[in-house]
């Protein structure tokens, strides 16, 4: 005859079955864990590699489009004599200055001739938001944080010939980045410009005077 069951009593069984019952629920605790786990990383893996895929193709494109590679093409046309498409008529021997800003990428550099004259070659950049690509921690994809990208250029005659100067203005651009990203990046994020920072010369060029200048 069993024994009268107590309200009180809760009946666990032998100690072996306990430490069977106990090894199997951990074993199906570590399977499931390790499965997790392993699909983390080959999800993690995946979209590194897209997204790396993606950054070189950005950058592909950003690079396709630089100020150099603008730079490059006008240096081609005022060393061919060809006429610029905002100074038809005008020999390109005597432009001083060839002022540009379709790639959005602030540049200033200065070209020789053989016969001795230089022009300057200026790009204004823009005064629009852009996207830079810093490099991330822990080999992960680049992150790409909004900067302010505000230059100007400004020409004058002078009594040396013609003054060429490219100007920034320092505006902070505000970043609303996953906290992922902002760990990727730590210690690496552009510092915000202060807002009260005065617009500044970031290159200066002194073209000398010519009998015929164009600009």
């Amino acid at each position: 005859m069993l024994p009268p069951f107590s309200p009180g009593c809760i009946l666990l069984g032998s100690p072996d079955a306990l430490r069977s019952t106990t090894r199997a629920v951990l074993g199906e605790l570590v399977y499931d864990v390790g499965v997790l786990l392993l699909v983390f990383v080959v999800v993690f893996l995946a979209g590194r590699r897209m997204a790396r895929r993606a950054g070189a193709a950005l950058e592909l494109r950003m690079a396709g489009a630089s100020a150099a590679s603008e730079t490059d093409e006008i240096r081609t046309v005022l060393l061919a004599n060809e006429h610029l498409p905002m100074a038809s008529g005008v020999d390109s021997a005597d432009i001083a200055v060839s002022v540009s800003g379709h790639t959005h990428s602030p540049s200033s550099s200065s070209l020789v001739r053989s016969s001795g004259a230089t022009t300057a070659i200026v790009n204004t950049g823009c005064w629009l938001r852009q996207l830079r690509p810093v490099k991330a921690r822990f080999h992960a994809p680049q992150v790409f944080v909004p900067v302010y990208v505000q230059t100007h250029a400004r020409v004058r005659r002078s009594d040396e010939g013609v003054t060429v100067e490219l100007w920034r203005r320092p505006r902070p651009a505000p970043m609303s980045l996953p906290w992922i990203e902002r760990v990727a990046i730590v210690g690496r994020s552009p510092i915000a410009a202060d807002t009260a920072a005065a617009p500044r010369v970031i290159d200066r060029q002194v073209i000398a005077r010519r009998k015929s200048l164009s600009a």
